[in-house]
């Protein structure tokens, strides 16, 4: 097995936050309906359980603190404290536009 390049952690956090801001596009779409069917209910569930480990998995990247609740279940005022422990370290996760497709990490 071949040793990991000094990038691939830096490339880990590229792809991380590339798929967290795509992630965070699709519930800001959901938000902006006026009315959610039980489908659409679903796939919020689903996009939101794949936000929470992806934004685990990146502070573990960056090497921060994750409450171990946090790693099962993460309630939304948990995901705002981790989502900014995360830009604190430099990463943006805004849901920026597809033309913005540069990771801001210090």
């Amino acid at each position: 097995m071949s040793e990991p390049t000094s990038t691939e952690p830096e490339e880990r956090v590229e792809r991380l936050t590339e798929l967290l801001r795509g992630l965070r596009r699709q519930l800001e779409d959901h938000q902006g309906l006026a009315e959610l069917s039980a489908d659409d209910l679903a796939a919020l569930d689903t996009v939101l359980y794949v936000y929470d480990d992806a934004l685990v998995a990146l502070a573990d990247l960056l090497e921060l603190e994750v409450p171990s609740a946090a790693r099962d279940e993460m309630d939304s005022e948990q995901r705002s404290q981790l989502e900014a422990a995360v830009a604190g370290a430099g990463v943006d996760l805004s849901a920026a536009g597809p033309g913005d497709a540069e990771a801001t990490t210090g």
